[in-house]
């Protein structure tokens, strides 16, 4: 009876071992709401124990997911809330595709997050306002996008925030005040409200 409890306990622990963890899962559900035309995302699988052997993925010394650089990749579909589970996310880079469809409010639980660029794509939609969450963010692209209405107030507690584009996109209303502060914004104006409908908030 001894030899087989222990048995059924070592059988436990390589099951642990060998399944996958949630990281996998959730990078596994965003390749398979993209189109990967170009295949960068083949090794992407559920059946793999770390995703840090994944193309195009960049972890830290424990494991844990920090980076996911797939800019100008060929990509389309649209973006998976799973994304959000990846709580130690630092840079998440996905200009320069196709991708379709709505941004996730799920993307404010990313606290780690100190890159986001999404640009160059065919994102619609609003700005979500829970990316005010977001408190790491230092650099923001959603530009060349078909994204509508206001610029979120709630990005104004970005107090991390250096560099933002919002340009060629439709959206409207005023701009946040606390956002002239943004270092970004002291350059010409054009570089980021151009094709939008705005204005200065006094």
């Amino acid at each position: 009876m001894k030899l087989v409890a222990l048995g059924l306990v070592l059988l436990g622990c390589l099951q642990s071992l060998a399944a996958p963890d949630f990281q996998v899962i959730a990078l596994y559900e965003m390749r398979m709401m993209l189109t990967d035309s170009r295949g960068v995302l083949k090794d992407w699988n559920n059946n793999q124990v770390s995703p840090c052997y994944f193309d195009n993925v960049r972890c830290d010394q424990d494991g844990s997911v920090i980076g996911i650089t797939l800019s100008s990749s060929g990509l389309s579909g649209i973006l998976s809330p799973s994304i959000a589970t990846l709580t130690t996310l630092q840079q998440l880079l996905l200009d320069g595709n196709s991708i379709t469809g709505g941004i996730p409010q799920e993307l404010g639980n990313l606290s780690n997050l100190m890159t986001l660029k999404l640009g160059r794509n065919s994102l619609n939609g609003s700005i979500p306002k829970s990316f005010g969450l977001l408190s790491e963010l230092q650099n923001l692209d959603l530009s060349e996008n078909l994204l509508i209405g206001n610029i979120p107030n709630s990005l104004s507690n970005l107090s991390s925030l250096n560099n933002i584009n919002l340009a060629y996109n439709s959206l409207s209303g005023e701009i946040p005040e606390q956002l002239l502060q943004v270092s970004q914004y002291k350059q010409p104006f054009e570089l980021w409200p151009a094709h939008n409908f705005m204005q200065w908030k006094h």
